[in-house]
């Protein structure tokens, strides 16, 4: 699995006599080049800065011997300055951020523990109102298993918590006050602003759901997080995908790569899309799904773990290529692959949300 290390991008400067810092010859200059003498701790480096050695406290992954290039973005005693790059390396993206750790492997697992939470406390006369309307808004965005709207996935994008905090900046853009109603609204529509609320109210009675509750509200900040810097980065963008199987709910998951404009053109043509789907189902198992449109052509394949469902799968293979005619597609190689082991499925797309040379990919924010 990959693990991912959101770094700061802020680096504040100090004088080691603890004097009023001064920038030497251009004390207005808001671009400077330095050099990284040595990194002390996680948060401290020492800098060669227009002939001057200086302190830096910082959160940027810094290495010895980096030539590094600096932006002003506070003057002052200790002035603030923002990494622009390293050795040639831009460093843009979000704003200014605490420096945190994001392991992969966890996003997924947080989300599915609150799914099995609600499977395993099904009864509705010991449920409570609160997690009754989080169960109801899980059943309204999830993908049942005979929906075939094709709009659904809009919904559920919009509603599942991933444009939660664009929702509320549009609405307090568009209004000079928002009613307690309109709030109330906006939250009961939303599975993240649900879970935030449900989670600070859940007394000591069921504790396990709090805390159950706030774990999946991180997760799903973390995954907006990795979005929104591997969809600038490589036009990826991984979803959750809730799924309702008679009673019981699962999570899938949903990998959508566009790709970026110039690799489109040099490697795979234009207009192509990359579509890949991990989902559990009850009574088919596990099922791995990688497919590619371009130009309404539509062709891929399906690997699943159980000789039963490939063969229901090869039986239904006409139904689908009939529903793509329907929707207006050119239905292309359709396969259906049984894999040796449940082993051979991977279990997160987490993986290939980047192109990491090793197990630790550094992004600067």
């Amino acid at each position: 699995m990959v693990a991912f290390v959101i770094s700061s991008s802020e680096i504040i400067l100090q004088n080691y006599r603890q004097a009023e810092f001064q920038l030497p010859s251009a004390a207005k200059q808001t671009m400077l080049e330095a050099k990284v003498l040595s990194v002390k701790r996680p948060d401290y480096a020492e800098l060669w800065v227009q002939g001057q050695k200086v302190r830096a406290k910082t959160y940027a992954p810094l290495q010895r011997g980096q030539q590094i290039k600096l932006a002003l973005t506070k003057a002052g005693r200790q002035p603030i300055f923002k990494l622009v790059s390293t050795n040639g390396s831009n460093h843009s993206g979000l704003p200014n951020h605490s420096a945190g750790f994001i392991d992969g492997s966890q996003i997924f697992a947080k989300l599915t523990a609150v799914m099995n939470y609600f499977n395993e406390r099904s009864d509705p006369n010991v449920t409570s109102a609160s997690v009754k309307q989080f169960i109801a808004r899980i059943r309204a965005i999830a993908w049942q298993s005979e929906d075939g709207n094709i709009d659904h996935l809009k919904s559920m994008v919009k509603n599942s918590g991933l444009m939660w905090e664009n929702k509320l900046a549009r609405s307090l853009t568009a209004a000079q006050q928002l009613s307690l109603n309109q709030v109330d609204r906006m939250i009961a529509d939303d599975l993240k602003a649900l879970a935030l609320k449900i989670g600070q109210t859940t007394g000591t009675s069921d504790s396990v759901l709090g805390r159950g509750l706030q774990s999946f509200s991180e997760a799903l900040e973390n995954l907006q997080v990795l979005n929104k810097l591997t969809a600038e980065e490589f036009g990826r963008y991984l979803l959750p995908l809730p799924l309702v199987e008679n009673t019981d709910f699962s999570l899938g998951q949903l990998l959508i790569d566009i790709g970026t404009r110039a690799k489109a053109r040099a490697e795979r043509g234009p207009d192509l899309i990359r579509l890949a789907f991990l989902l559990e189902m009850s009574n088919l198992g596990k099922i791995r799904g990688d497919f590619t449109v371009q130009h309404q052509t539509v062709q891929g394949t399906f690997d699943v773990t159980c000789k039963d469902t490939q063969t229901l799968m090869v039986n239904k293979r006409n139904d689908l290529i009939a529903k793509l005619n329907e929707l207006n597609f050119n239905p292309g190689d359709i396969q259906i692959n049984l894999l040796s082991s449940e082993t051979d499925l991977e279990q997160s797309f987490i993986d290939q949300m980047t192109m990491p040379s090793d197990k630790m990919v550094n992004i600067v924010i």
